[in-house]
């Protein structure tokens, strides 16, 4: 690769190159290495020439640098692509409510999994008021909503069956960022959810996104992970641009639902 390079060090302080012969070398020929030395160089006039072995070990070197230098950005970048997944279908899990609920998928290999996926950008009524790992969300969100915390479990199984219903009637495309984990969730204790959109259609026939239909129907607020969507804005204007755009509209549309009362808003102040 790097050919018949040769290399040249000028023996430092000796400009004449009399300096004495490295140990390993041949005393009597300063142009050879002795028999038994380990040296990889050969002196000769005073300057060091690197062996054509050493060369060609340094040329596999800079191969393989470069090799995982140009590699790595461009898996990265396949990686954060959004991935969509068709015909997937519902199933029915103990911690399904309605912006978390599992679905069987189909891999890029072929096969089918089951996993469970967190809805971007919503947050939905909890449904399980005796579970302690979500008793400070119910308060926080009674504050939200505007009611009393028993209230909340209630209202969840609502968004629950919402959900459920359109998973299993709206011919769902699940839309995840991946192949490399889709942004799984940290959540000690509980299954491994992944961030997603899905796309449902809708009680008019029109294909529209679940997370917009929670929020409309007063099932959900405007909280948690944004997502850079749709990837054309992202790609117009950044991914950090595209998630405010994207909590932004989910927010106007929380705050319709709101002054219509709808959903777990009746009860909120204006």
């Amino acid at each position: 690769m790097l050919g018949r390079l040769s290399i040249a060090v000028q023996s430092a302080g000796n400009p004449k190159g009399d300096a004495p012969n490295p140990p390993g070398m041949d005393h009597d020929r300063p142009d050879r290495i002795s028999e038994n030395g380990s040296s990889r160089f050969a002196w000769a006039g005073g300057r060091r020439r690197v062996s054509r072995r050493f060369i060609q070990q340094l040329g596999n070197l800079v191969a393989a640098i470069t090799l995982l230098t140009t590699a790595v950005p461009a898996k990265d970048k396949a990686a954060d692509k959004w991935v969509r997944h068709e015909d997937a279908e519902f199933t029915e899990e103990r911690q399904s409510d309605g912006d978390s609920f599992g679905m069987l998928v189909k891999t890029s290999k072929g096969n089918e999994t089951i996993r469970t996926y967190r809805l971007y950008g919503v947050d939905c009524p909890e449904t399980d008021a005796s579970d302690s790992r979500v008793a400070s969300r119910i308060k926080e969100q009674a504050a939200c909503f505007g009611c009393k915390p028993d209230e909340i479990p209630k209202l969840g199984k609502q968004a629950s069956a919402f959900t459920e219903k359109l998973l299993k009637h709206g011919r769902p495309v699940i839309h995840t960022r991946g192949p490399y984990g889709e942004k799984a969730e940290k959540n000690p204790g509980r299954p491994q959810r992944y961030f997603a959109l899905v796309e449902v259609t809708a009680a008019d026939g029109k294909r529209r996104m679940l997370h917009e239909l929670l929020l409309e129907a007063g099932l959900a607020r405007a909280h948690g992970v944004p997502a850079a969507w749709p990837p054309a804005q992202e790609d117009r204007h950044g991914e950090k641009e595209a998630c405010e755009d994207f909590m932004s509209g989910l927010v106007r549309l929380e705050k319709a639902a709101r002054r219509a009362r709808a959903g777990a808003w009746k009860a909120a102040p204006p």
